[in-house]
């Protein structure tokens, strides 16, 4: 239901029919994009909840809390910068 209201919001903003998407091609962008910036596998992989693999999830505990906490500050000023409100890293 509110993906439907978020196409016809799209749509109404743009002034014509928006392409298909899935509310999950957005956690595929997010981790492509990160990739993009340099954001290290593990990091990216928290920043969109994927749990630890094989001995990873034992013997890794820590959490990149700050890791992520920049990497999302990364993603958020890229996405700024591709929809016209700032400037895109020269990483990216």
């Amino acid at each position: 239901k509110i993906k439907a209201e978020l196409d016809l919001l799209s749509s109404e903003e743009l002034g014509r029919e928006i392409e298909p998407f899935r509310v999950h091609d957005f956690r595929v962008t997010v981790r492509t994009r990160l990739a993009g910036l340099g954001v290290p596998q593990a990091v990216a992989e928290a920043v969109i909840g994927h749990a630890k693999k094989g001995t990873e999830r034992i013997y890794d505990q820590h959490q990149y809390r700050d890791e992520r906490r920049e990497a999302s500050e990364a993603w958020g000023s890229e996405l700024l910068a591709l929809v016209g409100e700032g400037r895109v890293s020269k990483r990216a």
